[in-house]
């Protein structure tokens, strides 16, 4: 009887999870699609907030128009620091 349950057992090449591998493996799916269901929510939310001004001032145009009429808009030569971080004396 041991001798054949010993005969019996998989070969090397031959093992695989089994089923609370499966189970496992379908709960990690889950819990994915879960989190990403909820991030997807609460960017929904985040963007409407910031469209209605909750965190400051509704932006005005989104891509790099944007960028580049924020930085003209800005006034460099109030920065007196050099290009390593230090400040110029």
């Amino acid at each position: 009887m041991m001798v054949d349950l010993i005969l019996a057992a998989p070969k090397d090449e031959d093992v695989v999870a089994g089923p609370i591998g499966f189970v496992i493996f379908i709960g990690l799916c889950l819990a994915v699609a879960f989190l990403g269901w909820s991030l997807n929510k609460h960017l929904k939310k985040a963007g409407r907030a910031a469209d209605e001004g909750v965190y400051g001032e509704p932006t005005k145009a989104a891509g790099p128009e944007a960028d580049r009429s924020d930085a003209s808009t800005s006034d460099a030569s109030t920065d007196t620091s050099t290009a390593d971080g230090s400040a110029a004396d």
